[in-house]
């Protein structure tokens, strides 16, 4: 029995039951007849019977047994399996105790049976199972779940696990671990939902997605075995293909249904028989009809003024030709020019079109003012140019060319240091080589280089190198500028000649006169000073004049001699010195600098000349030295005014740099919080756009103190800009509980203006006002008209302004506080740029203030148009006013497996643009030359080309040029941007005409970058 419970296998067993009988029952032998054997007992060795050890049934039989008695095996069933025979060595009946023994071994055989019966049927299930389990093609597995001490499921282990959950979910080797030791951030509704289903017993199907696998599962989870184990089974199947199926689907309807609607361009259809199908809202009001007006109608009936034009020959091409065309030109019923995009459809045309009359004007307007700055660059006698930042010269002027008599065509490409003008000076152009190193580096280099003429003659020039910046901070260009300074040196090289004769002419003068350093210290006196002071050389060194000075005037003259040596400024000064006799003269005194060729103070020269004589005029000589000592200190102070300036330039520059510098290498550390993060980058966007405007008002100073400032006049209604402007300001006004009052007179005309700039007028003055306004105070805005003029005041309960600033407010580099403990930061330019705005508008400007605390008032008046303007003028201005912006990215735009090819030489900036696109589900590649580009885009043309403009080798325009010449199969129709710094319009215009669809200028937010091409795409 104990082999039995212990799973022996059947033929030991067998051999145990026949040797027990033979033991128990002396004399008597046991034998086990066993029908089909071989077939029923897996492992069985060839044999139909097992005996005990003494003899076998048939040896008995042949040695004449004398008596057997035979006890039937049957099954569980009934069935009969065999015998179990016992043989006696005597003739004899068997006993009752050998018959229950008998009995007793038939019954431990039929045990036996069923046992491996069972084992059997259990391996054949198991292989059957086995089976099954490996040829799924669903995940399968049995996991343990894990609880923690407050019965919490936090983990399970897996138990078993088919082939195919590696392949689905992207694990291996999972049997004996636990999940979180794959996916330690696993969502914790997984465990959730597996633990419920052991607790309660009840199976659960589902479809969940695991964003921390990136992937979509659909599973039939239900507990197996006691529920004490806490096991259940997972069976799923990974839906992710599916579902970003589905996404992909549900975002292209809703961009169906939306994109027609939300593009700027207007668009309509018409069919085969020239009837409108369709019109955008922009369309509508483009043309101005009511919305639905125009469908069903015929075109040419409707719009006349295209028959015959070169709209209907594009529109005639595509729709009988089947060939997209383009055109650009004017509509003399509206008077306006149309830019017009006719592709054929299944049912008609589709076209695309926009005003362009501002931009014609505007090209028309930038011809005029590049011919007038050529007029400039090249009548200038100065000798000027323009580098790449390799030093490679792409422009220059005609004062240089006629310097060499050479063509531009024979300079241009080539290095400078490589021209014609340095040809015969090796060690000039080393000299320029290493100025353009210096300025490509970000740094202003001036120095003088000496050349040799083509005819021999000896010039030296004073070189400035001065790099260009594009928004980014990157240099674009370099400005090289020379002039002739060969008499400047010349007269310096007589100068220096003249020193020593000065010297020796110096003993022999009527003044005394001496020599010191540049830090003040007296090494030198003329025969003179010794005569009259009755002094040595030694008692004189360095500060020993003092004790020959006039106790009551000595502090006085230190000092300014001190402040003059120090500011590198001539001295002059009168006072008393003391005779060798004794009795004091009075002496005008002065010092000048002399300077090294390097513009530094070597020394100072000083000359002390007797006017005891002359001392009865001193009131009108003392006079006309006050007058030029204020004359100084008026000069002083402007110096020290812009000082000021730049210390705030710097400061308020540099401020914006830290938090978006710090907070940039904290993000890269990786260790902030999703709020630290987004929180970061806040700050950064409001830092960068504050830089971003302080720069603006830079460079708007720098039109307005060049004259360069220009405006593009319309008419205006003043009413509408001032509610613009109060809309903007509006949220940091309510953020000091700061309430805004207007009163706008409704009758006040139009002015005849720049909108935006009028905008950028009232919006300077409203957010001065805010800005110095406490909390809790009150800002109200008027327009009234006052005779001919419209006047527009702001007046405020802020912070007011000192009586004696209040005439300087409107000036440059001008602030009432510049301390570094002012409570207000800024530059200071705001006002100055709003004077001369309103003086560019013809209009005044002026500025009130009862004190400080007590508020301010700044009032303008801009002359009125004479006489009203037509209402369809109204547009015009509103879209002056709010210029369109790309607004942020929504749901519906995707990128998802869309191609697109970045090209950009800079890597940081292919970085980020791969960066932003793979973001939005792009499959991006890159390339950081033209030649690269090229390459990878015939091999595999992309949905669209982002590629930069100025690039070494090959630029941007040659880049696009090759490929708009390849067939349409190699990519040749790619949609293209062009992403660069050269943000002029005229760089807009070179981009558009090479080929490019559109032209975003550095630096750009991913957002706009991503809706652009998304509309590109669907345009396209």
């Amino acid at each position: 029995m104990a082999m039995l419970a212990s799973a022996s296998p059947m033929p030991e067993c067998l051999a145990a039951i026949c040797d027990s009988i033979a033991r128990l029952s002396p004399g008597t032998r046991a034998s086990i007849f066993i029908e089909d054997i071989e077939n029923l007992v897996d492992g069985w060795p060839h044999q139909s019977l097992h005996q005990s050890p003494y003899q076998s049934p048939y040896q008995s039989l042949d040695n004449s047994v004398l008596a057997d008695h035979s006890i039937p095996i049957l099954a569980a069933d009934q069935a009969p399996l065999g015998s179990l025979v016992l043989s006696f060595d005597t003739v004899r009946s068997v006993t009752e105790a050998e018959q229950q023994l008998a009995e007793f071994g038939a019954y431990c055989v039929s045990i036996l049976w069923e046992r491996d019966r069972t084992n059997r049927v259990l391996h054949q299930s198991e292989k059957k199972y086995g089976t099954l389990f490996a040829s799924m093609d669903e995940g399968f597995c049995i996991c343990e779940m894990l609880f923690d001490d407050d019965d919490r499921p936090y983990d399970y282990r897996f138990l078993e696990a088919n082939s195919m959950l590696e392949t689905l979910s992207g694990l291996s080797n999972v049997v004996g671990k636990t999940m979180r030791e794959f996916v330690p951030d696993l969502e914790a509704e997984w465990y959730e939902i597996y633990g419920k289903v052991v607790r309660t017993g009840q199976p659960v199907r589902f479809e969940q997605q695991a964003t921390a696998l990136d992937r979509w599962f659909d599973v039939n989870a239900f507990p197996i075995g006691e529920a004490q184990s806490n096991q259940p089974a997972i069976l799923f199947t990974n839906t992710t293909e599916r579902r970003r199926t589905e996404q992909a689907l549900r975002a292209s309807e809703a961009k169906s249904r939306n994109i027609l609607e939300s593009i700027t361009d207007a668009f309509f259809t018409v069919d085969r028989d020239w009837k409108f199908t369709y019109l955008n809202p922009q369309a509508e009001r483009m043309v101005g009809c009511e919305p639905g007006e125009l469908l069903g109608k015929d075109m040419w009936q409707e719009y006349p003024g295209v028959v015959g034009s070169e709209f209907e020959t594009a529109y005639r091409l595509a729709a009988e030709d089947k060939i997209a065309s383009s055109v650009v030109s004017y509509y003399p019923d509206h008077d306006r020019w149309y830019e017009a995009h006719a592709y054929p459809a299944n049912e008609g045309i589709t076209v695309y079109f926009r005003n362009v009359t501002d931009q014609k004007q505007a090209e028309a307007a930038l011809q005029k003012s590049i011919q007038q700055l050529r007029a400039i660059y090249d009548g200038t006698s100065r000798y000027m140019g323009l580098l790449t930042p390799d030093g490679t010269l792409i422009e220059i002027n005609r004062a240089a060319l006629d310097f060499v008599g050479t063509q531009a065509n024979d300079v241009i490409g080539l290095p400078l240091w490589e021209t014609v003008w340095f040809r015969y000076t090796p060690a000039a152009a080393e000299a320029v080589r290493q100025s353009v190193r210096r300025a490509a580096a970000g740094e202003r280099d001036r120095q003088e280089i000496s050349i040799t003429s083509p005819l021999g003659q000896v010039i030296t020039f004073e070189f400035l190198f001065y790099p260009i910046f594009n928004e980014a901070g990157e240099v674009m260009f370099i400005v090289p500028e020379a002039t002739d300074v060969t008499a400047r040196k010349q007269a310096k090289e007589a100068l220096a000649m003249s020193e020593e004769r000065f010297r020796n002419m110096a003993d022999n003068i009527a003044q005394l006169a001496w020599i010191a350093d540049h830090q003040g210290k007296v090494d030198w006196y003329n025969q003179r000073w010794f005569d009259y002071t009755g002094t040595t050389m030694a008692e004189m060194a360095e500060w020993g004049w003092q004790q020959v000075h006039h106790p009551d005037h000595l502090d006085r003259v230190f000092e300014k001699v001190q402040h003059c040596f120090a500011q590198d400024e001539p001295w002059e000064d009168t006072f008393p010195l003391r005779g060798k006799d004794g009795e004091y003269r009075w002496f005008l005194s002065r010092a000048i600098p002399i300077r090294s060729e390097q513009d530094n103070v070597l020394r100072w020269f000083g000359t002390n000349t007797d006017i005891t004589e002359q001392r009865e005029s001193e009131q009108a000589k003392a006079l006309l030295l006050a007058q030029e000592q204020k004359a100084r200190l008026a000069a002083e102070s402007a110096n020290q005014i812009k000082d000021e300036f730049l210390a705030v330039v710097s400061h308020e520059l540099r401020t914006p740099l830290n938090p978006i510098l710090g907070w940039s290498q904290l993000l890269q550390k990786g260790h902030l919080s999703p709020q630290k993060t987004a929180q970061a980058l806040a700050i950064i966007e409001r830092n960068a756009k504050m830089q971003a405007q302080l720069i603006n008002d830079l460079l708007d100073v720098s039109r307005i103190l060049q004259g360069k400032l220009s405006l593009s006049a319309q008419p205006v209604d003043l009413g509408y800009v001032i509610r613009v402007a109060m809309e903007t300001v509006q949220l940091s006004a309510t953020a000091k509980s700061i309430h805004l009052d207007m009163a706008l007179d409704p009758s006040v005309g139009k002015v005849s203006g720049d909108a935006s700039r009028l905008q950028q007028v009232i919006w300077n003055l409203l957010s001065n006002a805010v800005k110095f306004t406490p909390p809790g105070g009150r800002i109200t805005v008027r327009l009234e008209r006052v005779g001919t003029a419209a006047q527009v005041s702001i007046s405020d309960t802020g912070k007011g302004i000192d009586p004696d600033f209040l005439p300087l407010v409107f000036d440059h580099f001008r602030q009432e506080d510049a301390s570094i403990t002012r409570k207000f930061g800024g530059l200071g330019l705001g006002l100055a740029i709003v004077r001369r705005l309103v003086e560019l508008h013809g209009g005044t400007i002026h500025a009130d203030s009862p004190g400080e605390g007590q508020g301010s008032t700044f009032a303008f008046k801009l002359p009125l148009m004479p006489a009203p303007v037509s209402q369809a003028l109204l547009p015009n201005t509103l879209r002056a006013v709010t210029a369109p912006k790309i607004g942020p990215i929504t749901a519906s735009l995707s990128l998802q497996d869309r191609k697109i090819l970045v090209v950009d030489d800079d890597e940081s900036s292919r970085d980020y643009v791969t960066a932003a696109l793979e973001t939005y589900g792009a499959n991006v590649r890159a390339a950081a030359s033209g030649h690269e580009a090229l390459a990878l885009l015939i091999e595999s043309p992309p949905d669209v080309l982002v590629s930069d403009v100025g690039m070494p080798g090959m630029d941007g325009y040659s880049l696009i040029r090759q490929i708009r010449a390849l067939p349409a199969a190699q990519g040749g129709q790619t949609p293209a941007i062009a992403l660069t710094a050269y943000a002029a319009e005229m760089d807009y215009q070179q981009a558009m005409s090479a080929g490019f669809q559109r032209h975003i200028a550095k630096p750009v937010e991913a957002d706009a970058l991503i809706e652009i091409i998304c509309f590109l795409l669907a345009s396209s």
